[in-house]
């Protein structure tokens, strides 16, 4: 099953995997990913076929009912990632890695 890497990383938003979207948009996965090509890639990420079937369904049933919220999904993850990295930064000053 095929789903754009961005419609999979707003389905993990939306159920609190906040790290592992972040990780899957940063990941050299395609824009476009195929569960069965990529399985092997989202599986390094912690996502198994089981668990990756179910986003698909949760994204299928979301685009049916909205329109795109691609901007919303961008000002997410850039937020999202925005807080990573002030608390790595935050980390490497008093020390911690």
């Amino acid at each position: 099953m095929k789903i754009a890497k961005s419609g999979l990383a707003s389905i993990l938003l939306e159920v609190g995997e906040d790290n592992a979207a972040v990780l899957l948009i940063r990941s050299p996965l395609p824009e476009e990913l195929d569960t069965e090509r990529d399985l092997g890639g989202l599986s390094r990420l912690g996502l198994d076929l089981e668990a990756v079937d179910e986003l698909i369904a949760m994204a299928v049933e979301r685009s049916e009912g909205e329109g795109d919220d691609g901007e919303r999904f961008q000002h997410t993850l850039s937020r999202r990632y925005a807080d990573l990295v002030q608390h790595w930064i935050a980390g490497r000053a008093s020390g911690q890695s």
